[in-house]
């Protein structure tokens, strides 16, 4: 999936690799755990906090490949590691123009996970998965777009506890959120 974003490619790059703003425009991430200095390097790993519905994982990330300004490749495990995803978003500029930026998510999961006692519909999972990548895509652009006119940073955003909760809470009642099966 793609968005065009009405920033700056340097802007976008900001918002995805300072922290702070990270926890802010991502709506699986509520805090950062653990992470190193100079982030994001090829190599580093890092911990997040995060929820999934209303259960509190910890999100291990490990930074597969990261191309200043254009590329950030992550390899990602929730939880002890069962459910497995790569992540990449690739930055592009269009020609003749330096005040948008093209954004694209590449949201990749195995077509399986291991469970304890049950199993994961795949149709749901892709359909969850669908929903997360539009939301970040599109929380990530009101956040560029927002800070780009102005300096105001992402606050200006409802936080993650607020309506997308409320969101979550009326997918999981409608059956969109992925449930374990016995």
């Amino acid at each position: 999936m793609s968005t065009a974003i009405g920033a700056p490619r340097e802007s976008v790059w900001h918002m995805l690799t300072a922290v702070a703003e990270i926890v802010r425009w991502n709506p699986l991430l509520t805090a950062a755990l653990k992470i190193p200095g100079a982030y994001p390097i090829t190599g580093q790993q890092a911990l997040w906090r995060c929820r999934l519905g209303n259960i509190p994982l910890v999100l291990h990330e490990h930074l597969h490949e990261v191309v200043l300004g254009e590329r950030l490749h992550s390899h990602c495990s929730l939880g002890v590691g069962r459910f497995r995803f790569e992540a990449i978003y690739a930055l592009d500029t269009p020609v003749g123009s330096t005040a948008q930026t093209r954004l694209y998510l590449k949201f990749a999961a195995p077509n399986s996970v291991p469970l304890t006692a049950g199993h994961l519909d795949r149709f749901s999972l892709r359909r969850f998965a669908t929903e997360l990548v539009s939301t970040s895509l599109r929380r990530l652009r009101e956040c560029c777009e927002t800070s780009a006119g102005a300096e105001v940073r992402c606050e200006a955003l409802p936080s993650p506890t607020g309506k997308d909760r409320e969101n979550a809470r009326a997918r999981v009642k409608r059956g969109r959120i992925p449930r374990i099966r016995p």
